[in-house]
């Protein structure tokens, strides 16, 4: 039988590739006229200056170089509040803080000669060799070995719209482009140009994971989970939760060589956990504990973990109150922050595997979060800081439930089941008030730049700091266990 729609089809789909590859030129030639600009406002506050010195002083002059001041030296801590409190949590002191590359200054050529991808090539090229060697080898280090990238045609329409959602910051724009050249810098790269940016623009999720694996080595017997949990505050006696570690495959074999602190979790009760620490209970909110029979396990036999892992799970968010209103996502209101904006749940079942590890211990790790797996390599995200905001503004208030605004970003709610669609010019958002253990797995949750909104962070301002910072994805919430709405 003779399909009549067949044609029809075809002409559709030779007109949206028509469209689509308008789009892509379109944003291409948009974003390296944007270029300049960005860095000359960076020039404006003192971040930049033009290289050499004596080269054209307007940025319509003809193509220019710009390289990082003193001042510019920092921009890396001020995108990267974690960053930041590591440095001084773990006394780094000077003379290893530029082997971290933080007293290089970053040159950016006003060209776009060669490839996106051969900035590749010259990660880590001011690295110490043997990290530099094992970091790019390791597949658990280097996301550019195991994970995918963006598709070709789409990515200047992902540059172009990340420096579209800075440009509707109130008070951040000139994060974005900040975040760019910390990333290089942190990555090892002392000169970059044009189509350099366009690949830090695209991939920066994957180079914060290259950036923070490198500091923990350089720090060194820390994990690089243990300099993003910094951002969610002192929680855990007084302290940070510590490390949240995690590997897909070989987890028996690594657990030896963890630097983190294992306390005991539980004990095996009835051919289950029954958790002991840091308080009694049967039973942990969405928490499903799985003893395979090749662990062997034994009646009464103690179950340890990773005290940040341990602490998050005793952390998650609470269940909603007999009576409370649950929308259509099936979000409800926890709390809400100093201008009354409602923050949500959506709380998602983890799954937690007991294993016998090399050294005859019991071991429990995450497994699985909804229905997704442990990332491959973690360490990406632009955490948040507490924000400034000591009384209630009524301007500030906002209600990111189904969909909403900010400045003419649309912010739209996504959760678990529903997945998502990736958008160029939106903000995607992920509610997990109050649920620590999705706080620290949403950071790696997407392939893209994602925000993580901390505790004493309003929504408005985690909302403006997400669009400045370049970020595709907010995880909206901040971490503690938050008090009744």
């Amino acid at each position: 039988m003779v399909d009549l729609c067949a044609p029809c089809n075809l002409t559709i789909q030779i007109i949206n590739g028509i469209i689509y590859v308008n789009a892509h030129f379109k944003e291409k030639s948009a974003f390296w006229k944007a270029l300049p600009s960005l860095l000359e406002r960076l020039r404006a506050g003192g971040d930049l200056e033009l290289f050499p010195a004596s080269g054209p002083n307007t940025a319509d002059a003809g193509p220019s170089s710009w390289i990082m001041t003193d001042r510019g030296l920092q921009m890396a801590l001020r995108v990267y509040d974690d960053i930041r409190m590591a440095l001084e949590y773990f006394g780094v002191p000077p003379e290893t803080q530029a082997i971290i590359g933080l007293r290089t200054k970053v040159v950016v050529h006003g060209t776009k000669n060669g490839s996106p991808k051969g900035l590749r090539k010259r990660i880590g090229a001011n690295w110490p060799p043997q990290i530099r060697e094992r970091i790019l080898q390791d597949k658990t280090l280097n996301p550019f070995l195991s994970a995918p990238n963006f598709k070709r045609i789409g990515r200047f329409r992902l540059a172009m719209g990340l420096i579209r959602k800075a440009s509707r910051s109130e008070r951040y724009t000139d994060l974005f482009m900040a975040r760019l050249l910390a990333l290089a810098q942190l990555c090892g790269v002392t000169e970059i140009n044009f189509k350099d940016l366009q690949e830090l623009a695209v991939h920066g999720h994957y180079y914060e994971k290259l950036a923070r694996g490198y500091i923990a080595m350089v720090i060194g017997n820390i994990d690089k989970s243990m300099i993003t949990n910094l951002s969610f505050g002192n929680i855990l006696n007084k302290g940070p939760i510590g490390s949240t570690e995690n590997v897909e495959s070989g987890f028996a074999d690594a657990v030896p060589k963890m630097t983190g602190t294992f306390v005991q979790l539980g004990v095996v009760q009835g051919g289950t956990v029954v958790t002991t620490w840091p308080t009694p209970s049967t039973e942990l909110p969405y928490v499903q504990f799985r003893i395979p029979k090749d662990s062997q396990a034994k009646e009464g036999e103690p179950i340890y973990m990773l005290s940040g892992w341990a602490a998050s799970l005793a952390m998650r968010g609470p269940e909603p109150p007999p009576g409370t209103a649950v929308n259509s996502q099936g979000l409800w209101v926890v709390q809400r922050d100093i201008h009354g904006s409602p923050m949500y749940l959506y709380t998602i079942a983890v799954s937690v595997t007991i294993k016998r590890v090399a050294d005859g211990r019991l071991v429990a790790k995450p497994s699985s979060f909804g229905w997704r797996k442990s990332p491959k390599v973690t360490g990406q995200g632009v955490f948040g800081r507490p924000c400034d905001c000591s009384v209630p503004a009524p301007n500030r208030r906002l209600d990111i439930s189904l969909e909403s605004r900010f400045n003419g970003v649309v912010l739209t709610n996504l959760h678990e089941k529903e997945g998502y669609d990736f958008t160029f010019h939106d903000l995607n958002v992920v509610w997990s008030t109050g649920d620590m253990i999705a706080n620290v797995e949403g950071a790696d949750r997407y392939a893209n730049s994602t925000y993580i909104q901390v505790s004493g962070e309003c929504v408005y301002c985690a909302v403006d700091r997400a669009l400045g910072s370049g970020c595709s994805f907010l995880m909206a919430g901040g971490g503690r266990r938050p008090k009744a709405a």
